[in-house]
């Protein structure tokens, strides 16, 4: 595990502009890049928010898009620290996370696993 949290260390997060430039020049490439991989992303934060699922969503601010920026969804079964974290989180903090990618730039996942029946997940 200390050798996981070393590599997630060092590896490389893309911005919510590289993954849109990457989508854009090849989506069938991006998805087959991206889909259930897990990778970082880094940016800053435009909007937090609820989703229509009662999700948790990061929203980061994708300054080549006119349309939308990248949603970070956190699952609605998150610890109450994890909430307490996303409520002192401010529009413009410089965020990263370790996400899993979906078929599209738009939407990314933060990994959720259950650690002695309390779902935890960590920025």
């Amino acid at each position: 595990m200390a050798d996981f949290k070393e590599k997630i260390k060092t590896a490389y997060g893309y911005t919510p502009d590289e993954l849109y430039r990457l989508y854009n020049q090849n989506a069938i490439k991006f998805e087959n890049d991206f889909k259930y991989k897990a990778f970082k992303i880094k940016g800053y934060i435009a909007r937090i928010r609820r989703g229509f699922l009662n999700e948790y969503i990061v929203e980061l601010k994708c300054s080549e898009s006119w349309v939308s920026d990248l949603a970070v969804v956190y699952p609605s079964r998150i610890s109450e620290a994890m909430k307490k974290e996303l409520m002192n989180m401010n529009i413009g903090d410089y965020f990263e996370a370790l996400v899993v990618g979906e078929d599209n730039w738009l939407y990314v996942d933060v990994p959720v696993w259950n650690s002695n029946g309390t779902y935890r997940t960590e920025p």
